[in-house]
């Protein structure tokens, strides 16, 4: 008898121990396929969101608010700001396209990048003619027939490219769906298998709910832990769910902003067009980045105030409801770090470091299309017997008055900034050496009827018809130096032209 006990004890623990092994067994085969369904989904949801940023970025720079957009106004109107603008969403194209092309791509998208790629060249090709083909006489319909192009392959292609990536998703949510199912079934097998041992299911289970529940909770403390913005909106524009940081940002409570619109957080005159984008971007969008063609986006708190944010935003279905899910960023701080690295503190124009990469810009774009360019370098006379007679809080004011009359006197297309103590430099692009001449005689009798004569500007000047491959900043620069040099040597209060060869600027 006590051996048949001793027995049933041994069969009991050993059972135990074998049902145990196998609860172990089990419940680490179905974490690992949790886990395996998880990183699946994130790599493929990865790579899809991806590709279909970078296909909607390709849209907008190649399709009608882009490069075709101001290829169609420059044949219109000949203006040069619409072709330097196309030019520059053709390089912003080719970039997107050169990411694009990073990826693992079929056949089929492959010869979809060449064709998009290969109606852009045409595209720029036409573009150059066209420039250089512009007159005063030219006939506009004449011209736009010339340039015409025949785009039906690169609509092809982006559509190629939409319905590919569409397909890719489509087959993410198959593997996802037949992974979950494998993983339901051993479930179910487990389920069966372990049934006559209630009380250790009942454990598990219980243990199982207690790990819902903390994920729960930590899910909540991390949505509101989050520094973005998170904001869930019905198809609708009704807001469904915010965190805490969302609540900061606006500066609502959290049930005044469930109460509320989306398009109530933005301004009054944004708001229709609001409108129009979300259900746009809700009907054929799964995530992008809402950027406005470039423009500042702009978010409204409820005491009325404008803050500059940036949104990303992403369309998904819960349940039989679509939602949009938008994070907000508040990037007043970004915007703020940003002027104070570009801007110099008194004057508030442009400091040296920005004008130094203003400048290379301007040479290289005006090297590279055989554009004018002229530079003027502005000095305030008799500065330093200001300070010394008035002190500097005196001369802070004349720096901060000078930059004030330099900042209404320039186009818009000119770049202005303060080069060091009392010296500002004016880049002046598709202006020639005469005309920048022009302009730095009116600013010297300007700025000396502003101030009744009491103080005076010398402004010495340097500027190419066609800037050669043998210039560089520093030639710009020194030239500008010598004939401000000239301009004070010569009694002040005047502008003097740098006259000579590129060579003679070191001689």
């Amino acid at each position: 008898m006590e051996r048949r006990i001793y027995g049933l004890i041994v069969g009991v623990v050993v059972f135990t121990i074998c049902v145990n092994a196998l609860v172990l067994v089990w419940t680490k085969n179905i974490s690992d396929n949790i886990r395996s369904l998880n990183e699946a989904w994130r790599q493929d949801a990865e790579v899809v969101l991806s590709k279909s940023q970078l296909l909607t970025q390709m849209e907008r720079h190649f399709g009608y608010n882009g490069f075709i957009h101001h290829f169609k106004n420059y044949i219109l109107r000949h203006q040069t700001i619409y072709f330097d603008t196309a030019q520059i969403e053709a390089v912003e194209l080719r970039a997107a396209l050169d990411e694009f092309d990073n990826y693992p791509l079929s056949l089929e998208e492959q010869n979809a990048l060449v064709a998009i790629r290969s109606t852009l060249e045409l595209y720029i090709e036409k573009l150059n003619f066209a420039f250089n083909q512009q007159t005063l006489s030219q006939n506009i319909a004449e011209l736009d027939e010339q340039v015409k192009v025949d785009d039906s392959l690169a609509e092809k292609a982006f559509e190629v490219l939409r319905r590919n990536i569409s397909l890719e998703f489509i087959e993410a949510q198959y593997d996802q769906k037949r992974l979950l199912a494998e993983s339901l079934k051993q479930t179910q097998l487990g389920g069966w298998v372990f049934m006559p041992l209630l009380t250790c299911v009942a454990l598990f289970n219980l243990l199982a709910l207690w790990f819902c529940v903390k994920l729960i909770r930590e899910r909540k403390m991390l949505f509101n832990a989050t520094p973005d913005a998170v904001i869930y909106v019905h198809d609708d524009g009704q807001i469904q769910q915010v965190n805490q940081a969302a609540c900061d940002l606006f500066g609502y409570l959290r049930e005044e902003m469930l109460l509320l619109k989306v398009e109530q957080l933005v301004p009054q005159e944004y708001r229709e067009q609001h409108v129009k984008d979300r259900g746009e971007f809700t009907g054929r969008s799964r995530m992008r980045r809402k950027s406005s063609d470039g423009l500042p986006i702009i978010g409204i708190t409820k005491q009325g105030s404008e803050i500059p944010i940036d949104v990303a935003i992403s369309s998904t279905k819960i349940g039989s409801h679509k939602v949009n899910i938008a994070v907000v960023r508040d990037i007043r701080k970004e915007k703020r770090l940003e002027l104070e690295a570009q801007n110099d503190h008194l004057t508030q124009v442009y400091n040296r470091r920005h004008l130094d990469s203003v400048l290379l810009e301007e040479i290289e774009r005006a090297k590279r299309y055989g554009r004018k360019l002229s530079v003027l370098l502005v000095d305030l006379d008799h500065f330093k017997e200001l300070n010394d007679e008035h002190g500097h809080l005196k001369g802070d004011a004349m720096l901060k008055q000078l930059s004030q009359f330099l900042k209404v006197s320039v186009r818009p297309s000119d770049f202005i900034g303060r080069w060091g103590g009392d010296e500002f430099l004016l880049i002046c692009p598709e202006t020639g050496p005469d005309a920048a001449l022009r302009f730095a005689y009116r600013l010297v009798e300007d700025f000396q009827f502003l101030t009744e004569g009491q103080l005076t500007l010398s402004v010495g000047v340097a500027g190419y018809d066609i800037v050669s491959d043998l210039i560089s900043a520093q030639m710009f620069l020194d030239a500008a130096d010598k004939a401000l040099y000239k301009a004070k040597t010569e009694g002040r209060n005047q502008a003097q032209l740098f006259i000579g060869d590129v060579n003679s600027v070191y001689s």
